[in-house]
């Protein structure tokens, strides 16, 4: 209240040596008489640190967004070679598919190839036996016949 009296008394004392209308302008340009109490300056450090907490907080979330895409990078990277080595055994599995294909058709050639010669041996072999064979028999049938005739 004595911030109020002031005031007065200097409004009072401006009017008597400025004029009524001066000293009302004057006294408009004057910051309000109310003073911060000690309650006041409590209320405003406990906002500040209230809103400084709030900071810290906020700075400690876009610190863990940023170490979080940070991991998320890294995870691409690795599932970017992840996808890769699928795709690489995929390569090696069609790879090794047509080499499988390519070698069962060279074993199937040459196992064909190895009956195809066996087959013309065997031929070959019968046909000396059935000959041997006949011209014995044409022997001993003309002995027979020799022999016959001679006893």
């Amino acid at each position: 209240m004595a911030m109020d009296e002031a005031r007065r008394d200097l409004q009072d004392r401006l009017e008597e040596v400025l004029g009524k209308e001066h000293a009302l302008t004057l006294m408009a340009a004057l910051p309000p008489t109310e003073g911060a109490t000690k309650a006041d300056v409590a209320n405003l450090r406990e906002d500040m640190r209230a809103m400084e907490a709030r900071l810290e907080t906020r700075l400690a979330t876009k610190a863990a967004l940023e170490e979080l895409r940070e991991d998320m990078r890294a995870m691409e990277g690795r599932l970017a070679t992840k996808a890769a080595l699928e795709e690489l055994r995929e390569d090696m599995r069609a790879i090794e598919a047509r080499v499988n294909e390519r070698i069962d058709l060279k074993v199937e050639s040459s196992e064909n190839r190895v009956i195809a010669a066996f087959r013309k041996e065997l031929v070959a072999q019968t046909r000396v036996f059935v000959f041997s064979t006949l011209t014995a028999v044409v022997t001993v049938g003309g002995l027979a016949v020799v022999a016959g005739r001679v006893g």
